[in-house]
């Protein structure tokens, strides 16, 4: 670094004695510069800052759920359960609206995610195809929440991604209630139910065959007895 690239106050050089040597007087520009350097104020931005506080993690946030595969127990838990992550006292306002523990009992597939002041779809979380409101990304323009002109829950809860997770989420709820077999115990009985029908249409098909063989040695017996009647009346 140059000496003319330091940046001392006149002042401060003032304070300089005009005798030193040239080292000398390159060890006294050094020293002020690092004590310019020194003094100079630098913002430091908190760690605690970037790192998310404890009371912005919560493993058993239904948010969770909807940033990773799920296993059927998982599924089961979204679909059977209605309360996950910390317990709140009053919903957060936003805008004047906020969040209603009422309309769970019009709409039983909502979930809310404390962490995100948001409300999901339990059914397209557990099944759903794709991205999309209710699933990936949490409902929370409560405004619009419901309503007959506006309602965001009425119209998700017609939508076909919504329908189509519901019978999934529905028949898997069965199944795990012993209410339906599953789907490998029904092709199972489907297959034992189609081989017993062919078994029994085949003994039908044999029954005939053979009773139509024992007919015909029949009515071959009783026309060789009514030729050889015949015969003897014409002698």
């Amino acid at each position: 670094m140059l000496f003319s690239d330091l940046d001392i106050d006149e002042e401060m050089w003032a304070t300089i004695p005009k005798e030193s040597t040239e080292c000398q007087d390159w060890e006294i520009r050094q020293n002020v510069h690092q004590s310019k350097i020194s003094n100079i104020e630098v913002p430091v931005h908190s760690l605690a800052s970037e790192i998310p506080s404890s009371s912005n993690i919560d493993p058993d946030d239904f948010s969770n759920y909807t940033k990773k595969s799920l296993s059927e127990n998982e599924i089961i838990q979204i679909l059977s359960s209605r309360d996950f992550g910390k317990e709140i006292s009053a919903y957060p306002t936003t805008k004047a609206r906020k969040y209603s523990k009422e309309w769970e009992k019009r709409y039983s597939w909502l979930r809310y995610s404390v962490l995100e002041d948001a409300s999901y779809c339990s059914y397209c979380v557990s099944f759903g195809q794709g991205d999309g409101l209710f699933k990936t990304k949490g409902f929370s323009d409560w405004k619009n929440a419901v309503g007959e002109k506006r309602g965001t829950f009425k119209i998700h809860e017609i939508s076909k991604m919504h329908t189509e997770a519901m019978e999934k989420s529905e028949n898997l709820l069965s199944v795990s209630q012993g209410e339906k077999a599953n789907i490998y115990s029904s092709i199972s009985k489907a297959y034992e139910d189609k081989v017993s029908y062919n078994r029994k249409v085949l003994l039908s098909i044999i029954d005939v065959i053979i009773g139509t063989k024992n007919l015909r040695k029949k009515m071959e017996t009783l026309g060789f007895l009514l030729i050889g009647k015949l015969k003897l009346m014409s002698s």
